[in-house]
């Protein structure tokens, strides 16, 4: 992989001088994503490499935002997210794609969401395992740290396509699944182990199936229903003993806020616990089809979808009066702390200007409906899919601020 270049006077990570040469490895990545003719991809450095201002690292995205034609969405998603406060972001950067020294796109750059002390800082199987000695200990399961991620494409068949087949769990067996403690789920074809939370379903990230043992799925398993059940019973004193209210209301004011496709619990929520620690909800992700960017979510720009949706999780936090509180007080954080966005947004659209125009003649779809594009696309240049995004926050941010005032 090479990576260099950019001009320093547009671009504040430009690589003007000796570029970063190292071997590796890329893999295609994404669900529906992966079936668009522009694709996203995993990439594995053979050696932790510093790339463009991120901190070292083996494990990166490259996300073709494809379905975005602002190109912008996930990385004003990450700003958002670092602005906030939200303790787990992934840094972003906007790149140019060159593969076989053909131009094949403008990219977004992302930290993959790993185990690591500058990205998800929390206890990481193996350093459980030195801690205790190293060798063939195992740790306890309260010894090590759980990355989580709700899903719901574990129980779709198809997952992606226009031929998505709902799957019934009580046909496990058919599905060569195998049990795994009290109440978890393992599918050998996709290696992922997961369990029903309320009406979704959650998986098991890390600690790696090679590690995961029965007694650390039903010890994760056991810490989230009982969080899950004291936030229906809308007990604050319990369920805040056991989950950091503060990542819940700072999560959700990013993801209301973007209007994410996702954020009602079905795909791409992560969520932690470290050791000693309590559940926390980040880091955000995968925001291309937010911002009413979407045909089939909240088409009527509800200020209130994720609060309302089906999951639940929000409807029940906010009834609580101290949630609630701390939902007022992290909306006018919020607020104050974003008041510049549409320069920010206006900034990131000059930096791509260039590469969008290369984009769009690699990829002629400016004006294509393509994914969960609304079909009547009346935008007609670049700098009206820009536009559109920042009026677009701006009378979400005007529709947020009356319905938290009234909640």
């Amino acid at each position: 992989f090479y990576v260099g270049g950019g001009d320093s006077e547009m671009c504040p990570y430009a690589m003007e001088g000796a570029p970063l040469l190292v071997p590796g490895t890329v893999k295609g990545r994404g669900n529906s994503s992966w079936l668009h003719d522009k694709r996203s991809y995993t990439i594995k450095l053979d050696k932790k490499s510093e790339v463009l201002g991120i901190e070292k690292s083996k494990n990166w995205a490259l996300v073709a935002n494809y379905e975005d034609k602002t190109l912008l969405r996930n990385h004003v998603a990450s700003y958002i997210a670092e602005t906030v406060g939200l303790e787990y972001v992934m840094k972003t950067r906007l790149v140019d794609l060159w593969l076989n020294g053909e131009f094949w796109g403008s990219y977004t750059l992302i930290e993959k969401i790993e185990i690591e002390n500058t990205r998800v800082n929390i206890t990481d199987y193996s350093d459980a395992v030195e801690a205790l000695g190293g060798g063939d200990v195992v740790p306890e399961p309260n010894q090590v740290g759980y990355l989580m991620e709700f899903d719901a494409h574990v129980m779709e068949e198809n997952a992606g396509t226009d031929n998505v087949i709902v799957l019934d769990p009580e046909r496990w067996e058919s599905y060569g699944w195998s049990r795994v403690g009290k109440a978890a789920y393992y599918n050998p074809e996709t290696d992922e182990t997961f369990f029903a939370v309320g009406p979704k379903w959650l998986t098991i990230k890390k600690p790696s199936t090679k590690n995961l043992n029965e007694e650390m799925v039903d010890y994760i398993y056991d810490k989230v229903q009982e969080a899950y059940r004291f936030l229906e019973d809308r007990n604050y004193d319990q369920f805040s003993r056991r989950a950091d209210v503060d990542s819940f209301v700072k999560w959700y004011l990013i993801e209301e806020f973007m209007n994410n496709t996702d954020s009602s619990m079905h795909s791409s929520v992560y969520m932690t616990l470290d050791v000693n620690g309590k559940l926390k909800l980040g880091p955000v992700w995968d925001f291309d089809r937010s911002s009413g960017n979407c045909n089939y979510w909240n088409t009527e720009n509800s200020p209130s979808s994720l609060y309302n949706s089906g999951a639940g999780w929000f409807r029940n936090l906010f009834r609580m009066p101290e949630a609630r509180a701390l939902l007022k007080q992290e909306w006018q954080a919020f607020v104050e702390k974003t008041g510049t966005l549409d320069d920010t947004i206006y900034a990131m659209g000059e930096m791509v200007a260039e590469s969008q125009k290369l984009n769009y003649e690699r990829w002629d779809v400016l004006t294509t409906p393509i994914g969960a594009n609304f079909k009547d696309i009346w935008q007609t240049c670049y700098s009206d899919y820009l536009y559109d995004l920042m009026d677009y926050l701006m009378k979400r941010r005007v529709a947020m601020h009356q319905f938290i005032l009234r909640i």
